[in-house]
C-alpha cells in the first residue's frame, strides 16, 4: 500500500513543477520578457523599423505562438528565433543603430537555432561580446549574414560555443584574414563576400575536419590551398570562386575530398591539365564550375576513366595560349549532363554532336565562341528537357535541322548567329 501512495504522489509533484516553470500560459517568463525586452530595444531605434507584433499588453499571450519564435512542443522553451530583417533593410541607407547584446539572449538556455542576417548590425556593446554565448550550450545554427560585423567577430566568440554546427558570416566587412578558433563541432561555413585577404591558415583552419560545406567565394583570397584540407574527408560543397588563388592544382589536396558533390573554383589563376584527370577518383561529385582558370594540355590516356557522373559542367573561357584543343576526352564518358557550357574555348574539331546525343536529360547545351565545324545535327528521339541551346559564334554550315522543333518541343533559347 506505501508503494502504491508513493506510485500515485509522483505525476502531482511533475504537474507541480511543470506549470511552476512554465506558467499557465506557455512559453517560460523569463523568455518571454526577453523577447519583449529585444522587441522594446529595436523599437526606439528608428520608427522605419519593422518588427512582427509581438503581444506586450496581453499578460497571458503565449509568445510560443508569437511570429518568429518556435518551441518544443513538451518544454515549451524556445528553440528557434529567426530575427532576420527585424532592424530596418540590409540595403536601407539608415543602418547601424542596434547594436548586438548577448546578454539579451541567455535567458534562451535550450536555444538551438538563431537568425540576424541581414540587419546590419554594426557591431557589439563593450564587454557583452560573443563569448558570453558559451552559456548557449545548445546553439547549433547561428546566422550573422549581411551585417557590418569585422573580423574581431571570430576572436570574440570562436570556440565558445561547443554545439554550433551552421556558422554564416557571409556580406560582411572583415578586410583582412582568417582567424577562425577551433569549433570542432562545425559542419557548414559561410564565409561569401566579406572582403578576406591573403591565404588560408593552415593553424586551427584545418581543425575543422567535420566541415561539410565551406562558402568562401567573392573574397580576394589568394596563394595556394594547404594540403591540411586533405582532413576534410566528409566535406560535400566547397565554393572557392571569385577569389585570386593560383598555382597547380594537381597539387592541391581536391583529389583527396572523395565526399565532394559541389565543388566550384571558378574565376582564379589556377593551372589546370585540361583532362582534369586529378578528379577521376571523386565518385560523388555532380557539379563542376571551373570557368576562368588557366588551362594546361595534358596527354589523354584511355587508361583514365573517370568515376563520377556529373551533372553540371561549366568550363568557358579557359584556354588561355591553348589551341587547336578538342573538347575534353572525359567528357565521353559522361551521360548525365543536365547542364554544359563550353563557351569561349577556341574549341576545335567536328561539332560535338555526341554531347547531346549521350546525355539524354541535358536542358542547357552552350559551345558558343569557339571553332566548331560541321553541320548542326540532333537527336533521332524526342527531348523534351532541352530548354536553352547556344551555338553561335562557330564554323558550322548546312541546313538547319528540319525537324528541330519536333525533337526539342520544349525549346526556349536558340542562338545560331
Amino acid at each position: 500500500m506505501e508503494l502504491l501512495r508513493c506510485y500515485w504522489r509522483w505525476p502531482v509533484v511533475l504537474v507541480l513543477v511543470h506549470f511552476g516553470m512554465n506558467g499557465c500560459f506557455g512559453c517560460w517568463e523569463q523568455e518571454r520578457i526577453a523577447l519583449l525586452q529585444f522587441k522594446a530595444s529595436i523599437n526606439h531605434a528608428s520608427e522605419l523599423y519593422e518588427f512582427s507584433l509581438w503581444d506586450s499588453g496581453n499578460k497571458v499571450s503565449d509568445c510560443c505562438e508569437w511570429e518568429r519564435v518556435k518551441c518544443n512542443i513538451t518544454t515549451r522553451r524556445v528553440i528557434q528565433l529567426t530575427l532576420d530583417m527585424t532592424l530596418g533593410s540590409w540595403s536601407s541607407d539608415v543602418r547601424g543603430h542596434w547594436y548586438f547584446n548577448a546578454s539579451m539572449f541567455l535567458p534562451f538556455e535550450e536555444l538551438q537555432y538563431l537568425d540576424l542576417s541581414y540587419n546590419s548590425i554594426p557591431g557589439w556593446i563593450p564587454n557583452e561580446g560573443f563569448e558570453r554565448f558559451s552559456a548557449l550550450s545548445k546553439l547549433e545554427v547561428l546566422h550573422l549574414d549581411y551585417n557590418n560585423f569585422n573580423n574581431s567577430i571570430l576572436q570574440s566568440f570562436s570556440g565558445t560555443i561547443a554545439s554550433l554546427k551552421e556558422l554564416d558570416l557571409s556580406f560582411n566587412k572583415w578586410n583582412g584574414s582568417i582567424h577562425i578558433q577551433v569549433m570542432t563541432s562545425l559542419n557548414k561555413l559561410g564565409m561569401r563576400s566579406c572582403e578576406l585577404k591573403g591565404t588560408l591558415p593552415t593553424q586551427d583552419w584545418c581543425d575543422l575536419k567535420n566541415l561539410q560545406e565551406i562558402d568562401l567565394s567573392e573574397n580576394k583570397l589568394e596563394g595556394i590551398l594547404p594540403s591540411c584540407m586533405v582532413n576534410f574527408t566528409s566535406l560535400n560543397i566547397l565554393d572557392l570562386s571569385y577569389n585570386h588563388f593560383n598555382g597547380n592544382i594537381v597539387q592541391s589536396p581536391l583529389s583527396s575530398l572523395s565526399s565532394l558533390e559541389y565543388l566550384s573554383f571558378s574565376n582564379n589563376s589556377f593551372f589546370i591539365p585540361s583532362t582534369f584527370s586529378f578528379l577521376f577518383n571523386l565518385s560523388n561529385l555532380k557539379i563542376l564550375l571551373s570557368d576562368n582558370n588557366i588551362l594546361a594540355l595534358e596527354p589523354d590516356s584511355l587508361t583514365l576513366i573517370p568515376t563520377f557522373q556529373l551533372k553540371v559542367l561549366s568550363l568557358s573561357n579557359c584556354s588561355i595560349n591553348i589551341h587547336n584543343r578538342t573538347p575534353p576526352r572525359f567528357l565521353h564518358y559522361q551521360y548525365d549532363l543536365r547542364v554544359i557550357n563550353l563557351s569561349h574555348n577556341k574549341l576545335v574539331g567536328q561539332f560535338p554532336y555526341w554531347l547531346i546525343e549521350n546525355n539524354t536529360r541535358l536542358e542547357i547545351f552552350i559551345v558558343n565562341n569557339n571553332s566548331f565545324m560541321g553541320p548542326f545535327m540532333v537527336p533521332y528521339d524526342i527531348r523534351p528537357n532541352m530548354l536553352n541551346i547556344d551555338i553561335s559564334d562557330n564554323y558550322l554550315h548546312g541546313p538547319i535541322p528540319t525537324n528541330l522543333g519536333l525533337i526539342f518541343p520544349n525549346l526556349e533559347s536558340l542562338r545560331m548567329s
